[in-house]
Order: structure tokens, then sequence, then C-alpha cells
């Protein structure tokens, strides 16, 4: 039978290290509380790990001593037992290829990541800027498709950095000191980053994009983008304190971690019910929609303001339309109102002929727009690539009668 070994925090931390950065070094390296980590500073040696074989013990020994806490291995016999760090025991580093040193990588924290990511975006947004200012016309009139754009921008910036071509570092992951490596801590090939991004970045891209309320699947596959595959990256990410791993991580076998070289990354598991609670959330949602949007549709108001929609989005230079039937109350006040948003694609339209237009068509075609109180027309001209956006819009809210008499209508 092979000796068994244990690790023994002896209580004191090395040289030039306070006990308090230790203590945070230590709970970010195995994945756990703040508090639980201060157990095992009692001023006396603990044992906080049994069972482990000479090359386990060793490991563990060395995640001790780039924390700057002093622990020794010791052959397994009685000793004075300790309240474990952690219920859920850290996994050993996987071991280096030949050649490599076996530092050990922790995975990096939630802030850092999101700095990272904060300065990316503006990073890319200053050419976004650019070139909105330089083609705005042109970006004026292909609408929403100019986010394909931003996102080819986009797409190489991070696929490229994030590969092993920039060493696994975006401008913010640089400047926070963290990387993208896989399990084995070596950066990745083009292809892998590039479906890393792909994952995260569609979310990011498709979400705010506008549709015709008719193109009902369309919606949902939007929705299903978005809220789908978005929010499982955003849940793993805040959920997952283990790693921070999420799926774009998952599917390109990467972890971000603090940026030291040539470093093999120590890993938590990851919890297998937060697969289990993500799909419970999206079968939900992807059932309500599947059931209730459907049957919604064919009802009032939504079937009125859906016939009006197929009317107004046959018009010429515009991108999209979007019909909204609601009521304000305020007080006693009641307000009935439909509002109109109309997303042109004349950079040089003129606002109040494009409302006019849009309000004559809404009096002559909605029957009951006598029962409203307001007709709002919003115009909106701009664009936007997902990287950068800029927008003009103006509004013209009055009551049917006004219109009629502005536009020299009678009433039907």
């Amino acid at each position: 039978m092979s000796l068994l070994y244990a690790i023994v925090f002896s209580g004191k931390v090395a040289e030039g290290c306070s006990e308090d950065e230790v203590k945070a070094k230590l709970a970010e390296s195995f994945g756990m509380p703040h508090e639980k980590v201060g157990r095992i500073f009692t001023g006396r040696p603990v044992v906080v790990k049994r069972g482990l074989n000479r090359e386990a013990a060793e490991k563990f020994q060395r995640l001790f001593s780039a924390a700057g806490a002093i622990a020794e291995i010791r052959p397994e016999a009685p000793a004075e037992p300790a309240p474990e760090p952690s219920a859920q025991a850290p996994l050993a580093p996987p071991a280096a290829p030949p050649g490599r040193p076996q530092a050990v990588a922790v995975p990096s924290g939630f802030w850092r990541r999101v700095a990272a990511f904060l300065v990316d975006v503006l990073v890319l947004a200053i050419p976004g800027w650019v070139i909105g200012w330089a083609f705005y016309e042109q970006l004026v009139r292909i609408g929403q498709a100019g986010r394909l754009l931003g996102f080819a921008i986009a797409l190489g910036y991070f696929a490229l950095l994030n590969s092993s071509i920039g060493n696994g570092q975006t401008l913010g992951k640089r400047l926070l000191k963290i990387r993208v490596v896989d399990l084995q801590g070596a950066t990745i090939p083009l292809h892998r980053s590039a479906l890393r991004y792909l994952l995260l970045g569609l979310p990011y891209f498709c979400n705010g994009l506008q549709v015709n309320q008719s193109s009902l699947w369309l919606g949902i596959l939007l929705a299903a983008i978005v809220f789908g595959l978005g929010g499982g990256i955003l849940y793993f990410f805040i959920c997952n304190r283990n790693n921070r791993r999420t799926i774009h991580d998952f599917a390109a076998g990467t972890v971000v971690v603090r940026a030291e070289p040539e470093a093999v990354p120590q890993l938590l598991p990851v919890w297998r019910g937060h697969f289990v609670i993500l799909a419970l959330i999206l079968v939900g949602l992807g059932g309500a929609a599947a059931l209730l949007v459907p049957s919604l549709l064919h009802k009032e108001p939504f079937a009125k303001m859906l016939a009006i929609q197929e009317v107004l989005q046959k018009e010429p230079d515009i991108h999209t339309v979007g019909v909204v039937d609601g009521v304000t109350r305020s007080g006693d006040t009641t307000t009935r109102w439909l509002a109109v948003n109309v997303g042109a694609a004349d950079p040089q339209l003129d606002f109040e002929k494009t409302a006019d237009r849009f309000a004559r068509l809404v009096l002559t075609q909605d029957t009951n727009i006598e029962n409203k109180d307001l007709l709002v027309v919003t115009v909106v001209l701009g664009y936007d690539i997902g990287i950068a956006s800029g927008w003009v819009n103006r509004r013209f809210s009055h009551s049917p009668a006004q219109w009629r008499a502005k536009l020299g209508l009678a009433r039907l």
C-alpha cells in the first residue's frame, strides 16, 4: 500500500505577507468564502487535507506557497482535527506537459473580467464612432444590417487577440492582467477563439434588434438567442463561482485566468445543478412563449395593432414600424393613446412630413382611432452597428381631431 500524506498549515505566513492578504489569495485560489479560510488561521498547526499521494500533496503545498501561506507535507498520522476549508475539495491541478513549469494559474475574479470587458467595449467604440461619422448616410440606409459590420469588427478583435496570436489577451485583459487559456494553460488557436466569441457576441448583437410584430417566429428566435443563450452565459458567469466558466468557455474548452505565464489552471468542478436549473428555466420560458404568444396575437388589442402595422410597414423608405396601444393614468385622469414608432431609412427625410404621412394612414385605416385621446407618431433616424450608434428622433403628438384638422381630413 502506497504511503499517504497530509497537508498541515503551520499557521504562519511568509515573510513580507500580511495575514489578510494571504487569506484573500487562498479564498480566491480555492473558490470559497473568506470566513471559511479564516478558520484555519488558529495560530497553531492545522491539518487541512488528508489522504493525498505524494504528487497531489506537493501540488497543494505549491498552492499554499503561491498565496504566501506556509504549509508542510507530513506522512499520514493521527493529528489534531481541524475544520475543512471547504465542503467541496478543490481538484488538484492537471499534470503539466513535459518541459512546462508546474506553476498554477487561478481563475480570474468576476469584477476583473467585467472591467476588462468594459475597456474592450471602449476600445471598439472608437473605430465604431469614426465609421459612423464617415459613412453616416450609408449606415442609415442599411439600417439594422449595420450590426453585421459591427459584429465582424468585434469578431476580428476578440477572436484574434484572445487566441494564441494575441497571447490570449485583448487590450482590456492585458490591462487587467488576465488571459484566455485552455484547461492545460496553453493559449488557444484562432478557430476556437472565433467559436468562443461567436457564442458570446451573438446575444449581444441580437439584443435590441427590432422585428415586425407579425414576424412571430423570428421574434421568438431572437428571444431564444438573447434570453436563452445570453441569459445562460450570464447565469453561469454570476453563479458558477468555482471557476467563472460559462457557456462559451465550455464550448471552446477555455478558462480566463490570472495572467501567469505558462501556468496550469487550478479549477474546482462545475456544480451540475447549474445545468439543471438553467435547463428548467429555458424549458419553462420556451413552453410559455410557444403556448401563450400565438393566442395573444389573435386577441385585442394585439390583433388590431398587427392589422395597422401590416399596412404601415408597406410604406417606402422605412426599416421598421412598431404600433403600441396603451393607457396612462395620472390621478383621476386617464389618457388612451396609440403610438406609432417609425424607423426611417432616408437620411434626407423631413421628420414632420413623415409623421404626417403615417398619421394619415392610421386615421384612414383604424376605425377605432376616434376613441383615443392621443395619436403619437415618433420618427427615428440614425444608425446602430453594435459597437457604436447615433440617433435623432422627433415626436409628434396630437388628438385625432387635431391631426384631422392639420391634415385636412374629414371625420369618417
